[in-house]
């Protein structure tokens, strides 16, 4: 059912290694706009309504300024930094709990479940409700 790439992609407890985008993460301590703007999308990301041009703002910059100089030092786009954010919280309320895949959707900032589903099946290749499944199937195999 699962590609064997799935499957060695599950660590021995069952949980997924997480798909980090080559992400410069000294640069946020190394620049105090990136800081606050780090401090800022932590703190607000379930919220849904973040956007490019409120992470300019709180970094006190143009919103196109803002792209390229986020771009430059993190190395990715401020877009698939703030979609590796909400996906891996997304997997940790997975592995954690039982609530429905919709449920975690909108706790980790998606206001539709299709958005939420393009992007976690971006950053694991797999659907949410593969992902849980196949979790669930490697904890029943693991010895207690």
């Amino acid at each position: 059912m699962f590609s064997e790439r799935h499957l060695t992609a599950v660590t021995r407890r069952g949980t997924f290694l997480m798909t980090i985008l080559n992400v410069n993460e000294p640069a946020f301590e190394n620049d105090e706009s990136l800081r606050r703007v780090k401090s800022y999308v932590i703190g607000h990301f379930r919220d849904g309504g973040i956007s490019l041009q409120m992470a300019a703002a709180v970094a006190c910059l143009e919103p196109k300024h803002f792209s390229k100089f986020f771009h430059r030092k993190v190395c990715v786009t401020f877009r698939s930094w703030l979609r590796q954010i909400r996906v891996g919280e997304a997997r940790k309320l997975i592995e954690e709990n039982e609530k429905s895949i919709t449920e975690i959707a909108f706790q980790v900032g998606y206001q539709d479940l299709g958005t939420f589903e393009r992007a976690f099946k971006s950053e694991t290749s797999l659907c949410p409700k593969h992902y849980r499944h196949l979790l669930s199937a490697k904890n029943r195999s693991l010895p207690q």
